[in-house]
C-alpha cells in the first residue's frame, strides 16, 4: 500500500471507484433499451444503430491503454473528470441525433472516449495504486462496479454466511469485509 494512503482513503476511493464504473456502465447497459424506438421513430436500420455501438465498444477498447496512460501521467481523478464530460457530451448528443452518423459520433465515439476515461484501465489502476499488492485479488471485486457485492458462489465469505440476505445487506457486509482487509 501507497504509504501515505490511510486505510479509510483507500477504502473511500474503493467506493468512489466502484460508483464510477456502476454510473458508467450501468447508463451503457440501457442503450439496447432505445434500438427499437430510435430506429422506428426515426426511420433509421437496426445496423445503423448497431454500428454505432459496436464503435463505441471499439473506441472503448482502444482507448482504455491511452486513458490508463494518461491517468498515470496526469492523475486518474482528472481522466475521469474528463472522461464524465465526453461522456455526459455524447449522451446528450444522442438525444438530439437526427442521422445515423451523428449517432454513431455521439454513441460512438464521444461514449466510447468516455468508458475509456470512467471503467476499469483508469479506475483499477487508482485502486491498484492504493492497496497493498497482497490484497488486490480480494479488493478489486467490488471495484468492478454493477456486480458491487461478490457473488455468493464463487465467494465463500458471504455464500456460507446465513445472515447474508441479497441487496444493500449483502454490498454492506461486502464493504465491510473488504475494509476489514484494508485495516490488516
Amino acid at each position: 500500500m501507497n504509504a501515505q494512503v490511510t486505510p479509510r482513503t483507500a477504502t473511500l476511493l474503493l467506493v468512489c471507484g466502484s460508483i464510477v464504473v456502476s454510473l458508467s456502465l450501468g447508463i451503457r447497459h440501457t442503450f439496447g433499451l432505445f434500438l427499437q424506438p430510435m430506429t422506428q421513430d426515426l426511420a433509421w436500420s437496426r445496423e445503423a444503430f448497431s454500428f454505432a455501438i459496436a464503435i463505441q465498444n471499439l473506441v472503448w477498447g482502444a482507448g482504455g491503454p491511452i486513458t490508463g496512460w494518461l491517468a498515470d501521467r496526469w492523475g486518474a481523478g482528472r481522466v475521469v473528470f474528463g472522461g464524465g464530460l465526453l461522456y455526459a457530451a455524447g449522451v446528450a448528443l444522442m438525444a438530439v441525433s437526427t442521422t445515423p452518423f451523428m449517432f454513431m459520433l455521439s454513441a460512438g465515439i464521444l461514449v466510447g472516449m468516455g468508458l475509456s476515461a470512467t471503467t476499469f484501465s483508469v479506475i483499477y489502476g487508482a485502486v491498484g495504486r492504493a492497496i497493498a499488492p497482497e490484497k488486490l485479488g480480494e479488493i478489486f471485486e467490488p471495484a468492478k462496479g454493477p456486480g458491487f457485492a461478490p457473488d455468493p458462489v464463487s465467494d465463500n465469505r458471504l455464500g456460507n454466511r446465513p445472515d447474508v440476505e441479497i441487496g444493500v445487506e449483502r454490498a454492506r457486509h461486502a464493504l465491510n469485509d473488504h475494509h476489514r482487509l484494508l485495516q490488516e
